[in-house]
Formats: C-alpha cells, sequence, structure tokens
C-alpha cells in the first residue's frame, strides 16, 4: 500500500465540489498551493470536469487522469419518509457501487490516495453511555448510513486488491454558513421566532465546524501515517439542544423562544408523527470522541462549537 504524503502543488480532485462541505474545501485547498479539478454533475456549470450524476454509475474516464488524489463528497443524501426496497436500491447503487467504481478507477489511472466522507452514523443515532471512537460497534440505522458502511467496506476490499491508499473520516452534523439540513431547518424556525419544546431536554451532542472538518480533510491528505485508516471527527466540545438554541438565537440576534416540555411526551408526539428519528436527532445523546485522528495526523479543531456558531450566523 502506498503511504506517502500527497505533496502540495499536485492536482487533487474533489466530487461535490459544488456542495456545501465542496466550496469550503476547494477555497482551502487552493490556498494551501493544490491544483484543484471540481467532479460536478453536467450542467452545473463552472470550470469542473463534468461527470453526471453517481445514480447514473458515470464513467470517470479522463476525470482523474493526472491527480495525486481524490477527496469523494458526493453522495445520495437523506431522504424524507420511511425504509423502502426502492430507497435502498437507489441508495445502494449511488453510495456504494458508484463509490467502488471510482475507487478501481483511482488505482487503475495512479491516484495515490482516496478519502472517503462517511458518516458518524454508522455507529449509530446515539452514543449512549460512551462517547463513539472508531471503536465502537457498527449499527446504522438508516438508509444513508447502511449505504455509506456497505461503501467503505467495499473500499477496502479495492484497497486490499489495488493497493489504493484509502482514508475514511466519519463526521457527525456538519454546520457552517450555508449548512444545509437539519441545521438549517433549526436556523429559519430561530429566525422566525418559532417557540421550541425544547427547554426540558438534557442532551450532549457533538458537532463539526465546516472549517475544523476542512482542516481535519487535509491533514489526511497530507499525513503518511493515516493510510488505511478510519477516523471519527467532530469539535472538540460538546453542546446540548438548549444550548445550541441559545446560541443560535445570541448569533441571530433574537430572543431564545423555548419551552419546557417533557421528553417523555415529546417521544410520543414524535413517534405519532412518524419523526422518530428527528426526536432522537433533537433530544438525543451523541458524543463523539477524535483522539485517534488527533494522534495520528496532529489535526485540531481550532475552532470551538460556541465560536463556530458565532462565526456561521452572527448577524
Amino acid at each position: 500500500m502506498v503511504t506517502s504524503s500527497v505533496q502540495q502543488g499536485r492536482v487533487i480532485s474533489v466530487t461535490g465540489a459544488n456542495g456545501f462541505i465542496g466550496r469550503h474545501l476547494c477555497d482551502a485547498l487552493r490556498e494551501r498551493g493544490y491544483a484543484v479539478r471540481r467532479l460536478v454533475r453536467r450542467g452545473d456549470g463552472g470550470d469542473g470536469a463534468f461527470v453526471g450524476s453517481l445514480e447514473s454509475l458515470t464513467g470517470w474516464e479522463r476525470a482523474l487522469s493526472g491527480s495525486e488524489a481524490l477527496i469523494h463528497l458526493a453522495a445520495r443524501v437523506h431522504v424524507a419518509g420511511g425504509r423502502s426496497e426502492a430507497d435502498w436500491t437507489a441508495f445502494h447503487r449511488a453510495n456504494v457501487l458508484a463509490t467502488e467504481m471510482l475507487a478501481r478507477r483511482c488505482a487503475d489511472d495512479g491516484v495515490k490516495r482516496m478519502l472517503f466522507i462517511s458518516t458518524i452514523g454508522v455507529h449509530g443515532r446515539s452514543s449512549r453511555e460512551q462517547s463513539i471512537s472508531e471503536a465502537s460497534a457498527v449499527c446504522p440505522q438508516s438508509e444513508y448510513a447502511g449505504s455509506k458502511w456497505r461503501a467503505e467496506v467495499a473500499l477496502r476490499k479495492v484497497s486490499l486488491e489495488t493497493g489504493l491508499d484509502v482514508v475514511v473520516l466519519r463526521p457527525p452534523l456538519v454546520y457552517g454558513p450555508d449548512a444545509p439540513g437539519n441545521i438549517a431547518t433549526l436556523v429559519s424556525a430561530i429566525g422566525k421566532g418559532v417557540p421550541l419544546p425544547v427547554g426540558s431536554i438534557k442532551n450532549q451532542r457533538s458537532l463539526l465546524f465546516v472549517g475544523n472538518l476542512v482542516e481535519g480533510i487535509l491533514a489526511c491528505l497530507e499525513t503518511p501515517g493515516a493510510a488505511g485508516e478510519s477516523f471519527v471527527i467532530a469539535d472538540n466540545d460538546v453542546v446540548s439542544t438548549p444550548e445550541l438554541v441559545r446560541w443560535l438565537s445570541l448569533a441571530l440576534g433574537r430572543k431564545p423562544r423555548m419551552f419546557a416540555c417533557p421528553p417523555a411526551i415529546l417521544r410520543i408526539a414524535a413517534e405519532g408523527a412518524g419523526m422518530s428519528t428527528r426526536f432522537e436527532q433533537v433530544a438525543g445523546s451523541l458524543v463523539v470522541c477524535p483522539r485517534k485522528l488527533m494522534s495520528a495526523t496532529g489535526w485540531r479543531p481550532r475552532v470551538s462549537t460556541r465560536e463556530g456558531i458565532m462565526q456561521s450566523y452572527g448577524r
């Protein structure tokens, strides 16, 4: 297996380059002196290499030629609704088969290192008594997380067969300016002054500032010892849901609007509305311990969660 680090000035290809994380990452790579090749869907415009959608199992011929490394951000993400065979098939096609195909193309084209952005969800939705580390049990509880885990397994197989150097990062919820998903929903509700029934929740959750994630990706890109490893990654502190609402309200210049509702009542209401997953994300604890990544690469999350919230959403 190749274990050399990737040198500055070389070409780095990035899938999902037009996405929230991809935009921040490409800017940081350029500032670091890399030549960036953005791999984007056909029709997205810009100066990227058009490779189509993951679901089409795009042929990546010529897209990776001359690249020193590939950072694979693109994925089919969470969708509303319950599990179904169609959901499983769509996630498997985009997140597993396409990832394996891409890894084999990397090996064929002489790409030295492939960084795969997975999800902390491969370890489940909560940390319960102990914080999550790389040694924690694998128990994905969504089609998305399951597909990411199967992709990790496929990548290990490709690595063994071809010698491709693969590094895996498993982040929790990533926040930052214009972040989509659950954090955007919460920011919108606070901005509109919607009262939130979270005053009685006592939990702890790890989040990840996009700037800290980008620096973690760069550390994995450039550290020889990261070869073949999987890492969890998160900010170095934790936040309760009420604290998060207060910090976001402060950043947005709004008065926090929360009221107390027994978590048991919230759980029953969420289950009745088919939103058990959303309840767990709001009321459950998910604490991540990135000690292995720190030890292996020297990475440290320079920005605390509170500082990251203020930088991202401050008015």
